[in-house]
């Protein structure tokens, strides 16, 4: 069996997406995440934001259509995208604190 690391990159992605928007709308998880783990719940949203990227990096030797190739350019610009917003938030949270 054959694993497709760009669908499987784009799939984290959406998850990723998923996570950041339950976790910034609702104290509720932060805390929860705090007490467990000891870690901002975002930090492990942005480490797997970088896992993304680089799946989605290795995923592009696999292209062979047209399909593909959108489905990764999408991954990097959303793994990207979060990974800056992640870093910002974490940045300036950590400045006000």
């Amino acid at each position: 069996m054959r694993v497709n690391v760009n669908l499987f990159s784009f799939i984290i992605a959406l998850i990723s997406v998923i996570l950041i928007l339950i976790l910034t709308s609702s104290n509720y998880w932060i805390n929860l995440s705090m007490q467990i783990l000891g870690w901002h719940p975002l930090f492990i949203v942005l480490g797997l934001t970088l896992v993304t990227f680089v799946l989605a990096v290795v995923g592009f030797k696999d292209i062979k259509g047209w399909a593909a190739m959108t489905r990764g350019i999408i991954t990097l610009a959303v793994s990207t995208g979060l990974s800056i917003i992640v870093i910002f938030i974490l940045f300036i949270g950590k400045l006000m604190s």
